[in-house]
Formats: structure tokens, C-alpha cells, sequence
């Protein structure tokens, strides 16, 4: 199947449950609590002071929340060498005609993480244990990023993954984002909460804006959000460095009746992010070193491509891609991907797997999934012999067509059609078997697959 690009939040005790109240966080009407200054149960030991984050002027517009959060984000990347304590706290309910909910009903759950961050080095690490007792080590040392996802309780036990991410360039600025959890997909960070406060670009309206000074010193933001039923409330407390104190979001709404909630079903969610800062004058090598364990479920490395020309010297097979653009679609990501699994786990796939794997993507989208995705293997391993056997099965049906043509100045033989489902889940698929290579191309956007099939080109 199609594989495609989406947010993931925290554990739930109802795991569809959590996926509607994720995607809706950003969408809420406000009804946000005043928190008394001085009464935060969040304590700043010390931190670095920002630089020059500018001057905050309280007001009630998105123009006055906006300056607002930059002078805030400004401060966060002028953070110096400092370790971050976080406590993101949820809590929700559910129930249905008015009844008050059961012990079922309800739920709440506490994820931890600790982050080392030294920007001037370019070395971060971040541990993040889950409600679960699960628990996720990341560690950044220049231009690798390690990640180590281990089963309860550590990652020395369980069920193990082992990943090596490879940049082009050392990061600049914050080697790993401020954690904000579930507020903001993964691999982004504090920075990306607010979003765009005045809608556009798939983002819901915001309204209520406020910017207040607090006699204690610092700020509190807050803005609402509402759509398709929801309501939410973001607060957002600074310290009068304009790092940030507590991160708080209350959504409600009603169910929509789809898999196992009951239509019309009240849902109550509420969500805490605190931080504690404090700096450190220099950390030691060993702080940023984290070693594949002997045991493992899988163990994966990326290694990430220019966008300019994704050619990978780890390939030893054709190497094929779109162009830098595809009509309004411009090549976004490019990565070298290789697995190796230990068999007697049982692993999906097999060892030695691997591809080259293309995003497409264009301003303006309405949805983070409205992408093009190329993926390019070479022409051998199960992974190819089950993509033919299905596409000859769907050509057998009659929901695919078989082509013989000649891309990129080879013989080619395309498979190509659609998967359909509901509306915003409807993709083109276009199979091309090349002398040399299998090149995948999933459609999750309203672009002709002719188009495509002639942009398809060799890497040169």
C-alpha cells in the first residue's frame, strides 16, 4: 500500500480517540484558564538569557500575538549550552447523553523528557519516556542523528529499533527542537506551535488573540481555534525571558459517529506542557554518544540527499527522479534508506532493504498529506517481486492498466492506477519497472500521472 506522510501524538487510552483529538488541536475555540502568576507549578533553576528577542508590546490582536511569539522563538534559539526538563500532562473524557462518564470513560497519562542541548557544539541528546514506560533516546553529534526506541521500560530489553539519520550539514541553531509533544508533529518543536494565528494554508481561523504582561514578570499569550464541531483554547506562559513556562491547550467537541465512539459522544481533553530550564557550562563527549545495542528488532540508516540533485553514493543501481519540480510541486526532501532486521524477530522486511525515497511537495497545500512520493529501489529483493505479483493482480481485475513505453530513454514497463477510498484518501499509483530500477510513485495530490511519467529522468 501507499504509504503516507502523518502526524503522530501520544498514547490514548482510545488510540481513534486520540487521532481525531490530534489532528483537531490546531482547530479550537478557546476557553482558556487564567493561571494565577506566581502559583506555576513549573520552576526555571536558570538558563541562558536570549538574544536580543526583542521588545513585547501586550495587545489583542494577531498582530500583537504574532510579535509576540517571535520575540518567544528568538529567545529559544538563542538558548547557550542547558539541560530542559519537560512534563507534558493529558487528561480527557468522554460521554454520551448528557450521562456523566465512567472509569472507562476517562483517562490521563504523563510523558517525560529531558533534553541536553548545546547549540555551539551542534550536540543534543533527548530522552522521552512514554505514558507507557516506553521509552526513546535521540542523540545529536554534528551531522548524525541516532535514535534508539526501545520496548518497556528500556531500551535495553524489548523489542529494539535502531536508527542513524545522516545530514548533508552540521544543524544550525538548535541541534534538536525545544520539545512541545503533542501539539506539534514529531520532528518539530516549540517553535511550531502557533502556526499561522490568522488561518490560510489549511489552518482554521484563530481569534481571541491576547498578549498580557504579568506583574510577576513574563507573558501570558493565548489565542482560540474552532472548526468542524471543536473548540480549543491555547495558553502559552513566558518567563520574563520569554522562554516558555507551560504550554496549555482545552479542546471539546462532538464525535462523529465513525468506528467504535458512539455519534454525538461529548469528548473533554485537556493538555499541559511544563518546562524547566537550566544552564550548564559545558557537557562531556559522553553525554552525546549512544551505541547500536547487540540485540535488535530493526536497525535502519538514512542518509540525507541534496534536493538539488538526490544521487546517493551508497546506490549501486539507477537512480531516477522527477526533476527538482513537478508543475507546482517542488522536490522538498530526498533520502538514502537502508534496513537490516534481525531475523529472528520476525521482521517486515528483509535485510538489506533499501531505496531512495522522494518527496514532492508545493505551497499552498491544504493538507499535509497532499504530496507526490517517488521511491526508487533497485530492481531486486521481495519487496519488487510482491510489487509486480500485485500490480499484474490488479491489471487481472481490471482496476490497473499495463503499459510497455520507453522513459527516460529506457524500455519501461508501467503499471498504473488508483487506490480509493474517502475523499481525502484517494491516490494515483504508478509502478515503472526499469532495466535497472523500480520506481514508485504514489499520487496523494490533483496531478495528471502523465505529467509525471514524463518527468521521470535518470540522476545525472
Amino acid at each position: 500500500m501507499p504509504s503516507r506522510l502523518r502526524k503522530i501524538g501520544p498514547v490514548c487510552a482510545t488510540p481513534i480517540l486520540c487521532a481525531l483529538l490530534l489532528s483537531l488541536l490546531g482547530c479550537g475555540e478557546a476557553r482558556p484558564q487564567d493561571p494565577t502568576p506566581g502559583t506555576t507549578d513549573v520552576t526555571v533553576s536558570s538558563h541562558s538569557a536570549p538574544s536580543s528577542p526583542g521588545e513585547v508590546v501586550p495587545g489583542t490582536s494577531a498582530e500583537s500575538l504574532t510579535s509576540a511569539w517571535a520575540a518567544s522563538v528568538a529567545a529559544v534559539h538563542g538558548l547557550g549550552p542547558v539541560r530542559v526538563t519537560v512534563v507534558e500532562t493529558a487528561e480527557g473524557r468522554v460521554s454520551e447523553g448528557g450521562t456523566a462518564p465512567d472509569a472507562a470513560d476517562t483517562w490521563a497519562q504523563i510523558t517525560e523528557v529531558e533534553q541536553l542541548l548545546d547549540p555551539p557544539g551542534g550536540r543534543a541528546r533527548q530522552t522521552v519516556r512514554g505514558p507507557d514506560g516506553s521509552l526513546e533516546t535521540t542523540v545529536v553529534n554534528g551531522r548524525e542523528r541516532i535514535t534508539l526506541t526501545g520496548g518497556s521500560g528500556t531500551v535495553t530489553t524489548g523489542l529494539v529499533s535502531y536508527s542513524r539519520y545522516v545530514t548533508l550539514e552540521p544543524p544550525a541553531g538548535l541541534p534538536l527542537p525545544l520539545w512541545a509533544g503533542s501539539p506539534v508533529p514529531p520532528r518539530q518543536g516549540y517553535v511550531d506551535i502557533l502556526g499561522e494565528p490568522s488561518g490560510g494554508d489549511g489552518v482554521p481561523p484563530a481569534s481571541g488573540f491576547q498578549v498580557e504582561k504579568l506583574a510577576a514578570g513574563g507573558y501570558r499569550l493565548a489565542w482560540e481555534r474552532s472548526a468542524e464541531g471543536w473548540t480549543s483554547a491555547w495558553t502559552v506562559l513566558l518567563d520574563a525571558n520569554l522562554l516558555p513556562l507551560r504550554v496549555e491547550v482545552h479542546s471539546e467537541g462532538e464525535m462523529p459517529g465513525e468506528g467504535e465512539m458512539s455519534q454525538g459522544a461529548k469528548v473533554e481533553y485537556a493538555l499541559s506542557v511544563t518546562y524547566s530550564f537550566e544552564k550548564s557550562p559545558a557537557f562531556s563527549s559522553a553525554d552525546f554518544t549512544l551505541d547500536a545495542p547487540e540485540h535488535y528488532w530493526r536497525r535502519g540508516v538514512t542518509y540525507e540527499l541534496s534536493t538539488e540533485r538526490p544521487w546517493s553514493g551508497h546506490a549501486d543501481w539507477g537512480q531516477y527522479w522527477l526533476g527538482d519540480r513537478v508543475d507546482e510541486w517542488a522536490l522538498v526532501s530526498a533520502q538514502h534508506v537502508s534496513f537490516e532486521d534481525d531475523p529472528d524477530q520476525g521482521a517486515a522486511a528483509e535485510p538489506g532493504d533499501e531505496f531512495i525515497s522522494l518527496i514532492y511537495d508545493r505551497p499552498g497545500a491544504l493538507s499535509v498529506n497532499e504530496t507526490i512520493q517517488v521511491m526508487v529501489r533497485p530492481l531486486r529483493g521481495r519487496v519488487v517481486e510482491d510489487s509486480r505479483a500485485f500490480a499484474e493482480q490488479r491489471v487481472a481485475s481490471g482496476t490497473w492498466v499495463r503499459t510497455e513505453m520507453t522513459l527516460a530513454g529506457e524500455s519501461a514497463v508501467v503499471y498504473s492506477g488508483a487506490w480509493e477510498g474517502s475523499p481525502n484518501d484517494r491516490a494515483d499509483s504508478v509502478f515503472v519497472f526499469l532495466p535497472d530500477a523500480f520506481v514508485k510513485v504514489d499520487l496523494w495530490a490533483p496531478v495528471d500521472p502523465r505529467i509525471v511519467l514524463e518527468s521521470i529522468q535518470r540522476v545525472r
